[in-house]
């Protein structure tokens, strides 16, 4: 995430939201000096600020993979992918080896990833069934994966 990016959700955002984060399970899974993948559920338009939280002393090293389907969307979220220095997938797309290619080079550069395997915003209670393909890259580039529930 950009710096500056990072300083407000520190000082601004974590204030405001943590106290509505209910639990955090697989806390004593994430390496305190290692990059690693985290994976998690996708239940609203705000995980994008909760999810990175338990990383919060490596926040700067954070890099979420996000779709980027039609353009509408993208200019909508742009301003965030940019400050979260997102990794954007087009799902459509049948080619995705470059969105591999950015992720591993991003962790060789101890760079942290989070992605949401599910594919989709679930909105109801639970897990979805992750979907195939991220599950295959995440094998690929053989780092830890962490499922969060």
């Amino acid at each position: 995430m950009k710096p500056a990016f990072c300083l407000f959700a520190r000082k601004i955002l974590k204030p405001i939201l943590e106290p509505h984060i209910e639990e955090i399970n697989g806390l004593e899974n994430i390496p305190k000096d290692k990059n690693f993948i985290l994976a998690s559920n996708h239940q609203t338009n705000l995980d994008h600020l909760f999810v990175p939280f338990p990383a919060e002393a490596s926040l700067e090293k954070v890099h979420f993979i996000g779709k980027r389907d039609n353009i509408l969307e993208f200019l909508v979220a742009s301003f965030f992918y940019w400050a979260a220095e997102t990794i954007p997938v087009n799902r459509k797309s049948k080619d995705k080896r470059k969105v591999l290619e950015k992720a591993v080079e991003t962790l060789k550069k101890g760079g942290i990833i989070i992605i949401y395997p599910e594919g989709t915003r679930n909105r109801k209670k639970g897990v979805l069934e992750g979907k195939q393909e991220p599950l295959k890259w995440l094998q690929e580039a053989a780092y830890l994966l962490f499922r969060w529930r």
